[in-house]
């Protein structure tokens, strides 16, 4: 399933990073005023979930796929 279509559809501004340090991309995606990352990674594929981090508090949850379009609508 293409999750960022289905979330730009949605309405959502989504960047995709596949390589590099992780908290890089976290600060870089704080420094560019997201609120919100979502983390979809080998194991959230296999388990059909994402975690969703706030870039402000740090807190983070773990949402099933199918949900993530209204728990990010939710949210923002």
């Amino acid at each position: 399933a293409d999750f960022a279509q289905d979330l730009r559809r949605a309405g959502m501004a989504v960047e995709l990073a596949y390589k590099g340090d992780i908290s890089k991309r976290m600060k870089r995606a704080s420094r560019a005023g997201a609120r919100l990352a979502v983390i979809i990674g080998d194991a959230e594929l296999q388990g059909a979930v994402a975690t969703i981090r706030d870039l402000d508090s740090g807190a983070q949850n773990v949402t099933p796929l199918a949900d993530l379009p209204a728990e990010l609508s939710r949210r923002t």
